[in-house]
């Protein structure tokens, strides 16, 4: 509602859904796609990322990011993304794009906990 009715670039990152009458044996699933299609309608993105990890390792070996034929698993996903969150300056990474943003006020997000809870919802 912020976003829709008010023009704030915030958002909920969760959407609550309710039945009109209990129907205990009601399902979503069936549903999805057309809310997902609705909501991109509206410009929303959604944020749980599903990587594909064989092709991900892949493309890392290729340029010497991972030891080419080693299976990647969730963990090693997950601990890959701890130790470059750990090592990105933040601040220099926002001073780089804050020239090309339209709102640059949006950057006070970017910090090492912002980034930790996006990379808290890769999803494996």
């Amino acid at each position: 509602a912020l976003r829709l009715f008010h023009g704030l670039r915030r958002f909920s990152e969760d959407l609550d859904f309710s039945l009109l009458a209990p129907q205990p044996d009601f399902r979503l699933d069936p549903s999805l796609g057309a809310v997902r299609d609705e909501l991109l309608a509206y410009g929303f993105r959604f944020y749980r990322i599903h990587p594909h990890l064989p092709h991900l390792a892949a493309r890392m070996a290729q340029t010497g990011h991972w030891p080419e034929g080693k299976v990647m698993s969730s963990a090693d996903l997950h601990t890959l993304l701890e130790k470059r969150i750990a090592e990105v300056d933040f601040a220099a990474a926002a001073d780089d794009v804050r020239p090309f943003l339209k709102d640059p006020a949006e950057l006070a997000l970017w910090s090492a906990a912002f980034f930790r809870e996006v990379a808290g919802k890769v999803v494996v």
